[in-house]
């Protein structure tokens, strides 16, 4: 064989592997996977808790909607494609952000309505779920007629079959379905400036007993109630595994 028969036989040799290892999959290529493989996906609660403006932020898995309150009321979202469907004002909504501890909540009801706290008054918003129509709720407010209280922590609870809700002067009550009428529940001590309130939903029905977990500016509290749900005392210390799993999101704590 010539020297310049060998030669192109080397370079054609050259080009099979080059070309080869091009059809490898563990050879590099000159297109580089985007370390962002989930960019398609949809972006997390934490996503818009973390968004500017954004006083609260809380995910309706059963409609798949994530909806976030701002100054100038709510904003709904898809959770599957993250587009907005709209955004809602709240009539002669009023809240007060300088020197108070935490903003006013947010809470899902039974249905899927979202319902809106304000931390200086007692009134509440609700947004139907099926039309997404405001409806205000002024609260007779048992003791308290005259005083402003407004709530900074809010939940359902399916034990009560009612809302719970925090004052920003540590105390409990109950509010009932309709949004008409807010009863304080006696705590033995007043759990301080909470800002978010979880139920623990998954303790047995049979048991007439309610058990939360408040999350407040010098940490968490877990709030027992007795049976009758006319009472309860609180104290100071980490919630269980069962309250954390099911404790509000982080942006409900946040305005410390």
């Amino acid at each position: 064989m010539s020297r310049k028969t060998f030669s192109k036989t080397a370079v054609a040799f050259s080009l099979l592997a080059l070309a080869l290892a091009g059809c490898d999959p563990g050879v590099p290529s000159g297109r580089q996977t985007s370390p962002q493989a989930s960019a398609g996906d949809p972006r997390p609660l934490e996503w818009y808790e973390a968004r500017p403006g954004i006083l609260r932020a809380t995910l309706d898995p059963a409609r798949a909607r994530i909806w976030a309150l701002h100054a100038d009321g709510v904003d709904v979202y898809d959770a599957n494609s993250d587009q907005k469907l709209r955004s809602i004002a709240l009539p002669e909504w009023t809240w007060a952000g300088a020197f108070q501890p935490c903003a006013p909540d947010v809470a899902l009801g039974p249905g899927g309505d979202l319902v809106v706290t304000s931390n200086v008054v007692p009134v509440l918003w609700r947004i139907n779920a099926a039309t997404f129509q405001v409806s205000r709720h002024e609260l007779a407010v048992d003791g308290r007629e005259g005083r402003e209280v407004g709530f900074s922590a809010l939940t359902w609870s399916r034990q009560q079959g009612a809302f719970l809700g925090l004052h920003a002067d540590g105390s409990l009550w109950r509010i009932d379905p309709q949004l008409q009428r807010a009863q304080q529940i006696p705590l033995a001590a007043p759990v301080p400036k909470a800002c978010a309130l979880s139920a623990r939903n998954g303790v047995s029905m049979q048991s007439r007993q309610g058990s939360f977990c408040a999350r407040t500016e010098t940490g968490e509290w877990t709030i027992h109630l007795a049976p009758d749900f006319r009472s309860g005392y609180a104290h100071q210390g980490q919630c269980s595994a069962e309250q954390l799993a099911a404790r509000a999101p982080a942006a409900q704590q946040r305005h410390f």
